[in-house]
């Protein structure tokens, strides 16, 4: 297991899981929803799925302590710049009276994997804070 994960959203396997009684539709759940996977440094692991054609669509709420070092997680300054960016690229495909032409830009999860620390900055950090290579 990997120490900093909170969450796995699952979607390739297909399994569906359930918690409530009685179980709902002709489908047996696999496990309950959400799974709950300890590892051994006492940290919970969540787990939830899609199941197959969103036929069973759950939800989950998940509050986070203030530490805003983890970008990986959770909204971080650097998720806002690169995304206030991505819509900031689309301001010459604007309308007339338009601000830009994608007034929302999205981040996959994951996408921004670290913030910058104050101080210089070199390249190599700003590598390191998205998960895309450049050649």
């Amino acid at each position: 297991m990997v120490e900093i994960i909170d969450i796995i959203v699952g979607g390739h396997s297909h399994s569906f899981l359930y918690s409530g009684t009685p179980s709902i539709g002709p489908d047996t759940p696999v496990s309950d929803y959400p799974t709950i996977e300890e590892q051994e440094n006492v940290r919970k692991v969540l787990i939830v799925q899609a199941s197959a054609y969103n036929k069973y669509l759950g939800n989950i709420t998940l509050y986070f302590d203030e530490d805003d070092s983890f970008c990986y997680q959770r909204e971080c300054g650097m998720g806002n710049l690169i995304t206030d960016s991505m819509a900031y690229a689309f301001l010459d495909q604007a309308k007339e009276g338009e601000w830009t032409g994608a007034s929302i830009a999205f981040q996959v999860p994951g996408g921004v994997r670290a913030g910058l620390e104050s101080g210089n900055v070199i390249y190599a950090d700003l590598i390191t804070t998205t998960h895309l290579k450049t050649n």
